[in-house]
């Protein structure tokens, strides 16, 4: 019971976290979109309303699908050694944010920064879900059963 609790927990967070660098990343498409020439205008507005309904599943299938093997690693890693550290989540997630900059433009390059940042946010979403709780055995208060 306990370990399909902290299992339910850890892919809530990996989600969170995945859901994190999808946002983070579809608002920069449309503050790019809406900061070019003409500024905010119907074509801005429709390549907008088109942003808002394809692309931000597509960058979460491709952020799931890309750091799904190296977050089960963390995850793992955390749960096993109970490593609850805001900063251990977070510096992870920026090493799985550069990584998967690697493995989809495969090469690193001036935007390296940015992925560092976004995997760092994310890292820390999994935190505030799960990574709080690694290696607690049981129920915490307010979990579902």
């Amino acid at each position: 019971m306990c370990s399909e609790v902290r299992f339910r927990r850890a892919i809530r967070g990996w989600l969170v976290g995945c859901a994190t660098v999808t946002a983070v990343i579809y608002v920069l498409l449309v503050g790019f979109l809406a900061s070019g020439p003409g500024g905010l205008s119907i074509h801005s507005i429709g390549a907008g309303i088109y942003l808002a309904l394809v692309p931000p599943a597509i960058i979460l299938v491709i952020t799931c699908a890309v750091t799904g093997i190296p977050a089960a690693m963390v995850i793992w890693l955390s749960e096993k050694l109970g490593m609850r550290s805001f900063l251990f989540f977070g510096c992870a997630g920026g090493a799985i944010g550069t990584l998967s900059q690697a493995v989809v433009f495969r090469t690193l390059s001036n935007f390296t920064w940015f992925f560092v940042v976004v995997g760092f946010l994310a890292g820390l979403g999994y935190w505030i879900v799960a990574g709080r709780h690694a290696g607690r055995e049981g129920d915490l208060p307010g979990e579902p059963a």
